[in-house]
């Protein structure tokens, strides 16, 4: 995926409808409720094979607090495109009279017959939605509800139950027991502190209690659920803070340790049935497993482990024969992919091809960083999500930064310009298309006016670069906004204009870092180029993304030219998600995601 999901060369297209939940931060707000949002296809350039299988779910967890879980879809059918397709935020769109994202935190998501159940678990609730239209079907309440497990027709859900607060008499968790039919609650039973995941295996529930809101009273436990009784028999006594349960073809769990983040480290350990018939605790393996995936004799896993000492992340990968139980790879693939992720969250594998897809910490940043995108960086706009908190601030500057400063009576013509700038930033105009566009004779007035707005830092005008500064003056301009929330919702966009919000933020981001900018134009043209003294020193350009070849060859040969032209031997050229370096006429050209670009 491109949020991202890295993947075996030898990637197989056509399997099994897998899920898998993975972290995206984003940023602390809410979306407007006036606000209908289309899912974001993006074709990910690799084959799709036809076959059984439909695709893959993602549900993006989001910040806690930020209310902003989603779900992303990844087409593997080729049904709709000889290539595989992903789709970001589709439950919005599917859904357009619900609330547009699923809640606040996305912890797990699984299929069950036709039905797609997802958990939310800070908004306290499983949201329910038809497996293959994803239209919402249900919404069980359910208090800080973690994973889901399925056994003939009941889904069973841990809880925390009690609020998110860490604390050492926090109380004790909870199953609950939920008809798949009727999409009611019709059981609970108490189990261990700060329960997670739970796997069925032979009519007994198995749940791994954590105790993490106790830290460091964990609790240690996996506790026996009878599902006849619905009544917990016993506890098994296994490691502390207990996270991941999953069963394997032979009657055996496999349950991971988080350890205290301290002295004592991320273990994997399996359970076997005795000669009784009782789950007992079998050993121990000393790998880390922040999450794993069975299929047939092999477990897959990664691990993700912080060093108190060097306050860093380790991260492991590897495989283990759970016949044999030891370890019999320390990696999952050579690819060059892999060894550059920064954060691994979530692994799934293809059990036919033994595939696997691997979902990455990239995503975490560029999840916020479409957020930002859209909604821009005021931060009571960010608090609130009100509109017309942003409407009233746009018109306070309209009327008395411009209009009263200034002298000014036309309302009417001050609005209409600052509307169709904010309906075409990024373009080129002259003062006399201007005029002729928002009925203004004469383009003196068209200059002056835009002059008031830039006065107020609102809007920004960008020259063509050239030796003559007559020449500079004369030239159609470009106009920029302070902020892309003034792009989003005070003009008129009728698609998502992301190429537009992209060009906006990296200029900003160009005149926050002090850069003297133009935009080059002769034969080509390229978005920016930055003048230090009297000679132009680097060159930007700007583009959602370069999968098609039609792109690729405009946004390279108008960064060539530039580079040509001002004798530079390298060039960037700003995208979405896209990373490459390639030569091109013996100059570097250095494609790189805007939110990467921007960190450094």
């Amino acid at each position: 995926m491109k949020d991202k999901i890295y993947h075996q060369p030898n990637l197989a297209k056509s399997w099994f409808l897998a899920l898998l939940c993975f972290l995206a931060l984003c940023m602390q707000s809410c979306r407007d409720s006036d606000t209908v949002i289309s899912s974001e296809p993006e074709d990910t350039g690799s084959k799709a094979e036809k076959g059984d299988v439909m695709g893959l779910y993602l549900l993006n967890q989001g910040n806690m607090g930020s209310n902003k879980a989603t779900l992303d879809f990844l087409d593997l059918s080729g049904d709709n495109s000889e290539n595989v397709i992903y789709h970001r935020n589709i439950y919005s769109e599917r859904n357009p009279n619900e609330i547009k994202e699923l809640g606040d935190v996305g912890n797990d998501i699984k299929i069950y017959g036709s039905k797609l159940w997802m958990v939310i678990n800070c908004s306290n609730k499983v949201e329910v939605a038809d497996a293959y239209t994803c239209k919402k079907v249900a919404k069980i309440d359910i208090p800080n509800c973690r994973y889901l497990a399925f056994d003939g027709g009941f889904a069973y859900v841990s809880a925390y139950v009690a609020p998110v607060n860490m604390r050492q008499d926090a109380e004790v968790g909870a199953v609950y027991k939920v008809d798949t039919l009727t999409m009611k609650v019709v059981d609970k039973v108490t189990v261990g502190y700060q329960p997670d995941e739970l796997a069925v295996v032979h009519g007994k529930l198995y749940v791994a209690n954590s105790g993490g809101y106790r830290n460091p009273n964990y609790d240690r436990t996996v506790s026996v659920i009878d599902l006849k009784t619905f009544k917990e028999e016993r506890k098994i006594d296994v490691a502390i803070n207990l996270h991941r349960c999953r069963a394997d073809k032979y009657g055996q769990l496999w349950v991971s340790s988080r350890g205290d983040y301290k002295e004592v480290p991320s273990r994997l350990y399996w359970l076997k049935p005795n000669a009784a018939g009782q789950m007992e605790k079998g050993g121990e393996l000393e790998v880390p497993v922040s999450n794993m995936c069975i299929v047939g004799d092999s477990l897959y896993y990664i691990g993700v482990q912080w060093n108190e000492t060097s306050k860093k992340n380790s991260i492991e990968y590897g495989i283990v024969n759970v016949s044999q139980h030891k370890v019999i790879a320390h990696s999952l693939s050579s690819a060059p992919e892999i060894q550059s992720i920064e954060m691994p969250y979530g692994i799934i594998v293809n059990p036919q091809k033994k595939d696997f897809y691997l979902m990455a910490s990239r995503s975490k940043l560029l999840g916020h960083f479409r957020d930002f995108l859209e909604r821009g960086g005021f931060p009571k706009y960010l608090q609130t999500g009100s509109v017309s908190y942003l409407s009233s601030l746009y018109e306070s500057i309209i009327f008395r930064d411009v209009m009263a400063r200034n002298g000014l009576t036309n309302d009417k013509e001050i609005k209409e310009l600052a509307f169709y700038l904010a309906s075409n930033a990024t373009q080129r105009v002259t003062y006399n298309s201007l005029g002729k566009i928002v009925g203004i004779r004469h383009p003196e007035t068209i200059k002056n006016y835009l002059e008031y707005i830039q006065q107020t830092y609102m809007i920004f005008q960008l020259l063509k670069y050239a030796p003559s500064v007559k020449t500079q003056m004369l030239s159609p301009k470009k106009v920029y906004f302070i902020d892309n929330a003034i792009i989003s919702r005070m003009g008129f966009n009728v698609t998502d204009n992301n190429g537009v919000k992209l060009e906006n933020a990296v200029f900003i981001e160009l005149l926050r870092r002090g850069c003297d900018l133009f935009y080059h134009a002769d034969k080509k043209e390229c978005d920016f180029v930055v003048r230090e003294g009297v000679r132009i020193t680097q060159a930007y350009q700007v583009t959602v993304k370069m999968d098609d070849e039609k792109t690729r060859k405009r946004e390279i040969e108008g960064l060539q030219e530039a580079m040509e032209i001002y004798d530079l031997s390298e060039g960037y050229i700003i995208t979405l998600n896209e990373k490459e370096e390639l030569t091109v006429d013996g100059k570097t050209v250095h494609i790189i995601p805007a939110w990467e670009w921007m960190l450094k």
